[in-house]
């Protein structure tokens, strides 16, 4: 049962705040557990093996890649059920659902004495994350009115950096199973906590429970229930005009409509180029990476530099309201592309031993200027946009290929990062993802539409509009 706000008295933001921000704790969760490899694989392949290692022997960098990237790779197998099972059950209950897996990845890697026991875990948290990466951006999206969705939507970004800073601040100090205990207890604060929030209204519609819907509806909106039947049924024959629709809408229909195909694929590319910029290998090995750039008292670089990307998410929509999202994603692109090639530029000078003794700071400004950079634009507006684009009808399943992609993605740079940098260096990598930066920002010009302070109904008019005036265009 949602709590009843109006004896509170806090304005309809601050219940959408409370709500997404709740949901969001899901999210940090998830950042614990990406934040986990940092301080974790450094202690199991340290040699001789330390007391703390599980395994009693030190892992190699194979072992350790597969460590990192099977939970993108469990990620990308249960991305494709997530629509179904929540226009079944509903965004709610497949977020609370998804306690029980992630509590149950914890425990097996928890409690591993041999490497196959961490793999099945990290594939079953892998596996987990799709619940919440298919269903809480558009959970988020549907709670929140078109004014605060970039503000309610940024909480994703935000909580999941916290997430993983828990890790880094912890990971160093206290024993491996230890760790992966009090990473567990985040997901049962995310259950405690959203068990207690409101369902969507528009998934509540779609069931034809029209006045929980109503009840919901004026909760999140700080109105009495008379005040927002209109809103209610505005948004009831805006559903419906898509209801027909989605019944009928198959996978192939998806893949045959050229105007939704154009949308999926350039949203799936989008959440994509989020990856590229390198965002996983600074966040999975950064220890590693800081370690082989002969800075062994690191750990405070890290908090400190992810600390920064919390701000620079806070800032991220007072910027946004000013510039638009596109505009600062193609700041971010920029930034982003600028920190990687210091990197690159600082391994490229030690793989030719030129002395790096006066440089080693390069490293250290890399990642604050990323990680500033990041937390503005390519952190929080993709999963805003991944909210806002899609049309009901086809939504869950646009979803689900945007997560299989993302993951992909994702799951190919952490496998490849430690053989490319054994095979090349580790300079070739970072290079390689400052190319990926740069050249998102011809995409982001090109392709992505401005769709701050819009509706979603509004964002689909514009996308329909402007794909019928120029259908033989480039430009979406």
């Amino acid at each position: 049962m949602f709590p009843n706000y109006k004896n509170y008295e806090i304005s309809c933001k601050n219940v959408q705040f409370v709500a997404a921000f709740t949901s969001c704790l899901n999210m940090m969760a998830i950042g614990a557990i990406m934040g986990w490899m940092s301080p974790t694989l450094p202690k199991l392949k340290a040699s001789p093996a330390l007391a703390d290692n599980p395994l009693t022997r030190p892992i190699s960098s194979e072992e350790g890649s597969w460590i990192s990237s099977l939970m993108p790779l469990g990620t990308m197998f249960g991305s494709f059920g997530m629509g179904y099972i929540a226009e079944r059950w509903g965004h709610k209950k497949v977020l609370l659902a998804s306690t029980l897996p992630f509590v149950l990845g914890w425990i097996l890697v928890g409690t591993a004495s041999d490497i196959a026991q961490i793999y099945v875990g990290r594939f079953v948290q892998g596996s987990s994350m799709a619940m919440t990466f298919g269903v809480l951006p558009i959970y988020i999206g549907e709670i929140s009115q078109s004014s605060n969705r970039g503000g309610t939507s940024i909480l994703i970004e935000i909580l999941l950096s916290c997430g993983m800073i828990y890790s880094y601040s912890i990971g160093p100090y206290v024993s491996y199973r230890l760790l992966c205990g009090l990473c567990a207890c985040l997901h049962l604060l995310f259950f405690a906590a959203f068990a207690l929030m409101p369902e969507s209204p528009h998934y509540l519609l779609s069931k034809g429970l029209k006045e929980e819907a109503t009840m919901t509806f004026a909760k999140l909106h700080d109105k009495s229930i008379d005040e927002v039947r209109d809103d209610v049924l505005r948004m009831q024959f805006e559903m419906q005009q898509n209801r027909d629709m989605s019944s009928s809408m198959r996978w192939r229909d998806l893949a045959r409509d050229g105007f939704n195909r154009r949308v999926v694929v350039v949203t799936a590319i989008l959440v994509s180029l989020q990856h590229l910029s390198g965002i996983d290998i600074l966040s999975y090995y950064i220890e590693d990476i800081f370690r082989s750039a002969g800075l062994d008292d690191s750990a405070v670089y890290i908090i400190v530099a992810k600390v920064i990307q919390v701000f620079g998410t806070l800032l991220s929509p007072v910027v946004v309201d000013r510039f638009g999202r596109k505009s600062l994603l193609v700041v971010s692109s920029l930034g982003c592309g600028l920190a990687t090639v210091t990197f690159g530029a600082y391994f490229y000078l030690k793989s030719v031993e030129y002395d790096v003794t006066g440089l080693r700071t390069m490293p250290i400004a890399g990642l604050v200027v990323f990680n500033v950079f990041f937390g503005i634009g390519w952190g929080p507006i993709p999963w805003t946009i991944l909210g806002e684009m899609f049309a009901p009808a086809i939504k869950p399943k646009a979803t689900a290929v945007c997560t299989f992609t993302m993951r992909s993605v994702s799951f190919f740079a952490l496998k490849i990062f430690a053989n490319v940098s054994e095979a090349l260096g580790q300079y070739a990598i970072f290079f390689f993802f400052s190319f990926c930066s740069m050249a998102s920002v011809v995409f982001i010009l090109v392709y992505i539409p401005e769709t701050k302070g819009k509706t979603f109904f509004e964002i689909q008019n514009k996308l329909q509009s402007k794909n019928g005036a120029a259908k033989n265009s480039t430009t979406l």
